[in-house]
């Protein structure tokens, strides 16, 4: 059965406090009645994507997400020939996620708030010789590669690889800085700063310290390394489209580097690169896949890296793409491993 059992919650939680009557594996949401009565201010909910002030509710449990997305999302060049990414909208995706996890039919039965802010990647620029300047450490801007095969056909597929002239994308650090010609002792020291970083570092750098209640959330475009190439004498730079656009890593001892993060634009280009797929997703699609591709990661942050077999499950190891969130309803063993007091990405 994997509707949720109302009248029987598990002896384990707080039916008085916090506990809107869903089992969930531990009592409490983590936040204080003063915190609660005192309230927030937030930029959206599943009722209203206004920014507003709102008291919280000591008998129920609230979920608060800091969103820190990359602005002009929506006007990325995209591999996508119908631009569904067009269709990308920060408030609907979230609004749609509050309600989901809200719903105690078939979601979480917490009540979720957000607040946003821009997402920029941190790091002085710089100039290597002979390139053009570099805004910043964790950003690239030339081309873009993105490599799919061309069926499910082991035997007669093709690798298909795509380019986009003068895209943008994240980066974990630049390898130029220690290619030739480019290896400068400033380079060099600049490299080995970055480099040493965890590569969860971005998510720490763009933290609210007022928001220390808020799990992180980051939207970014894509995931990509940065390569190199000779080609007839001539060095050639590009980023590959990294194939993991849902992350959420879980680090023992150090809250503020864990978090979750969801790549806008590689999901919105990801579908001609699935098994059983291969074509674009149409701007619904895209949209399904992200809500719950969001909703997921937010909730590994409440149950840690488990993930079930079942298909309709929120936290299923098989994707829902592209019919997303709607075929989901989260079942009651999954619904069991929620502690929220214990949610990672904040400092207890």
């Amino acid at each position: 059965m994997r509707r949720h059992l109302l009248t029987s919650p598990n002896p384990s939680a707080n039916t008085l406090e916090d506990d809107p009557g869903l089992s969930h594996g531990a009592a409490g949401d983590g936040l204080t009645v003063w915190q609660e009565y005192r309230g927030y201010w937030v930029d959206g909910s599943k009722s209203t994507t206004e920014p507003h002030h709102t008291r919280l509710s000591p008998a129920r449990k609230e979920l608060l997400v800091q969103v820190n997305e990359l602005p002009g999302m929506a006007q990325q060049v995209s591999f996508n020939p119908d631009n569904a990414l067009a269709a990308y909208d920060v408030n609907t995706v979230m609004q749609q996620v509050a309600d989901f996890y809200g719903d105690i039919s078939r979601g979480l039965g917490i009540d979720l708030y957000w607040v946003r802010r821009d997402f920029t990647a941190f790091g002085p620029p710089y100039t290597p010789e002979l390139l053009p300047p570099v805004d910043h450490q964790e950003r690239f801007y030339g081309e873009v590669r993105q490599e799919y095969w061309s069926s499910d056909d082991l035997v007669n597929r093709i690798l298909i690889t795509k380019s986009l002239p003068y895209a943008t994308s994240f980066i974990r650090y630049d390898n130029r800085l220690t290619t030739p010609p480019f290896d400068t002792q400033g380079n060099f020291v600049l490299y080995k700063q970055l480099a040493g970083r965890p590569e969860t570092e971005f998510i720490r750098e763009s933290r609210d310290p007022n928001l220390k209640d808020f799990v992180k959330l980051v939207m970014l475009d894509r995931r990509s390394d940065l390569q190199v190439t000779i080609s007839n004498g001539q060095t050639i730079f590009w980023t590959d489209v990294q194939q993991d656009n849902a992350v959420t890593p879980i680090i023992n001892n150090a809250p503020t580097l864990q978090g979750s993060w969801i790549c806008v634009c590689a999901i919105a280009e990801e579908g001609v690169a699935m098994t059983g797929l291969r074509r674009h997703y149409t701007a619904t699609e895209f949209n399904q896949r992200l809500v719950w591709a969001t909703a997921h990661e937010l909730c590994h942050l409440l149950i840690g890296g488990s993930h079930f077999n079942q298909p309709g499950y929120l936290m299923t190891g098989n994707l829902p793409a592209p019919a997303g969130i709607d075929t989901i309803t989260a079942g009651c063993d999954e619904i069991q491993l929620i502690d929220l007091k214990g949610r990672r990405s904040i400092e207890h």
